[in-house]
């Protein structure tokens, strides 16, 4: 099927004539006027709506709390040693459970371990990540404590079991 504008143009209407092969339809008829102030309002105001929906992508990483750490030796998160390296803390892509913390490989593409913590407030603001580390033993490496994405004055704290009790 081929659509193909009338050249002519007559006032405020534009005739469209489509050619198939039994031959044109009787004619189809678009109108075209000036849009009155209501229109012109309702449409400023739908294209400003799509660039803010459009904008929204862009904030993806402060709803889930992505944050790129680098460690330059073994440290423990619960249930688990972490060995030196490239990790991606980031909440879990839940809402209706914001505490839950997915550790990732660098590239985003291995779990490493899966985190419950609770919610915590701090006074004070920075504009970096703060992560607090906490020794736990002589011979055990250094433990993440707290979690607290930049400019937020709620964190994370990592939920560790009791002194003698067994992660499973």
């Amino acid at each position: 099927m081929r659509c193909e504008r009338n050249a002519a143009r007559q006032g405020t209407v534009i005739r469209w004539k489509h050619l198939i092969s039994e031959g044109p339809r009787p004619g189809n008829v678009l109108e075209v006027r000036p849009m009155n102030w209501l229109e012109k309002l309702l449409l400023g105001f739908s294209v400003f709506a799509l660039l803010v929906v459009l904008a929204i992508p862009a904030r993806a990483g402060i709803w889930n709390e992505k944050t790129e750490l680098t460690f330059s030796g073994p440290v423990e998160v619960p249930g688990r040693v972490l060995p030196a390296g490239h990790y991606i803390f980031k909440l879990l892509n839940s809402p209706s459970d914001r505490h839950i913390v997915e550790i990732t490989d660098e590239t985003g593409m291995r779990l490493v371990e899966i985190v419950n913590a609770m919610p915590i407030y701090r006074q004070h603001t920075t504009p970096r990540t703060v992560v607090t580390l906490e020794k736990r033993g002589p011979k055990s490496p250094e433990a993440v404590c707290t979690w607290f994405y930049p400019s937020k004055h709620t964190g994370l704290e990592f939920i560790y079991p009791k002194r003698g009790e067994q992660h499973g």
